[in-house]
């Protein structure tokens, strides 16, 4: 397992404010996992892509009132996967 910390910010003079510490681990997945985690991340794609669209369809039809979101709830409820 290897450790980093990453500064969080750095300040106008160029020195770093807090800490972030990080962590990188390697994964070894069977042939089964490895199947079901891109099956996972595809899905994943397909939710992400849907939204995108869904919002940008909200946005430039004009649909809901000014000043109103589609929240991440609103996306939730209206998205069905088969």
């Amino acid at each position: 397992m290897l450790s980093a910390f990453l500064p969080a910010t750095i300040q106008a003079d160029g020195t770093p404010r807090g800490l972030i510490k990080g962590h990188r681990i390697a994964l070894c997945p069977n042939d089964r996992q490895a199947s079901l985690m891109a099956e996972h991340a595809g899905w994943a794609r397909v939710a992400s892509n849907w939204a995108i669209d869904r919002f940008a369809e909200a946005w430039f039809t004009g649909e809901g009132n000014d000043n109103e979101w589609l929240s991440d709830m609103d996306l939730r409820r209206q998205l069905r996967l088969p």
